[in-house]
């Protein structure tokens, strides 16, 4: 008998390919590399159990020498970018208005509204397992127009020149947070490999303000190896 993530994952696949150069893994991403320096991924958001998972999209984006160097200082791995789509679900025009924020796959939802009858507001964000090839089919349309209005792919120097992408979150409770945590740590290291030496000092000092605490461990572990990151680039006379 097939589960519910089976059989989610095979719409996946077969929705993988009916856009060119993309394929879903079974890291629950479709994901495209025909860039050399990066992968562009749409991170599902799924979270399995028995009866049912979240779908929860997110852009994210992985540029391997930023990734490379954000792990060697820190230990763990990171995506360079990532860009949820509930932040920015007013610039979504696929997917269902209904399901922007949140979406429900069950693996048989006349039971679920049977055994446990939900609100009026959660039964619009629940969808069977039989109705989501088109709602997965609308999260890839929307996912590559996000990543194509986001982030500038026409060259590796121009993609971490032009990060963090710029958006307006589509709530006033949600604040723009690119510069925030390890998300102000990858911006600190793309502007490092760009020969942008002096970002990651300014933003360090305690007048460049963010909403949440900075992560300073990561910063100054950036900070320490500057000088050899300066010598790599004028080596090169590009990024690093």
């Amino acid at each position: 008998m097939s589960t519910l993530k089976n059989k989610v994952y095979k719409i996946c696949s077969d929705v993988a390919s009916e856009y060119p150069g993309w394929e879903f893994l079974s890291s629950g991403q479709f994901k495209n590399k025909s860039l050399k320096h990066l992968t562009l991924a749409i991170n599902l958001g799924f979270g399995f159990t028995v009866n049912d998972t979240p779908l929860l999209p997110a852009i994210h984006i992985y540029h391997k020498k930023s990734m490379a160097l954000f792990k060697k200082l820190n230990g763990y791995d990171r995506p360079t970018s990532i860009v949820r789509f509930q932040t920015v679900y007013q610039l979504l025009t696929h997917m269902p208005e209904d399901l922007r924020r949140i979406c429900w796959i069950l693996a048989d939802k006349n039971l679920q509204m049977k055994v446990a009858p939900p609100s009026e507001g959660a039964k619009k964000q629940m969808i069977d397992v039989t109705e989501c090839r088109p709602i997965l089919q609308a999260v890839m349309a929307d996912g590559i127009a996000l990543i194509e209005k986001l982030y500038h792919l026409d060259s590796e120097e121009s993609f971490l020149r032009n990060l963090p992408p710029k958006y307006t979150p589509g709530s006033d409770k949600v604040p723009y947070d690119e510069f925030e945590r390890n998300k102000g740590v990858m911006v600190c290291i793309a502007r490092a490999l760009t020969g942008d030496f002096d970002f990651t000092s300014k933003y360090r000092d305690d007048n460049y303000s963010t909403v949440f605490p900075k992560n300073l461990k990561e910063i100054d572990s950036l900070l320490e190896i500057m000088p050899e990151l300066k010598i790599q680039f004028y080596k090169k006379n590009n990024v690093v």
